[in-house]
């Protein structure tokens, strides 16, 4: 028969991460993190706001790595593709 691929990944509802009151406070707690893909500080860090990971998004850093963004692969482990970032 005709070779079947992993079928789509289950999504199960999730809750947004606590953020700080501000976001000078979320700016000062996330932009010194390293991305979770390359390990490198992002020049431009996103935010998921599913897990709390930080991810680069800038061009020539992990969007560049493996023909799609950085966002989109974490969303795709994280949350079956369903991704909700907040660049910080």
């Amino acid at each position: 028969g005709p070779a079947v691929g992993p079928g789509p990944r289950a999504w199960a509802p999730r809750r947004l991460i606590s953020l700080p009151a501000t976001y000078v406070e979320l700016h000062a707690a996330h932009t010194a993190r390293p991305c979770e893909a390359c390990g490198s500080r992002p020049e431009a860090p996103a935010l998921c706001l599913l897990c709390g990971a930080v991810v680069c998004t800038a061009p020539d850093c992990c969007d560049s790595m493996e023909g799609s963004s950085a966002c989109r692969r974490h969303a795709d482990g994280c949350a079956a593709g369903a991704g909700v970032f907040l660049m910080v």
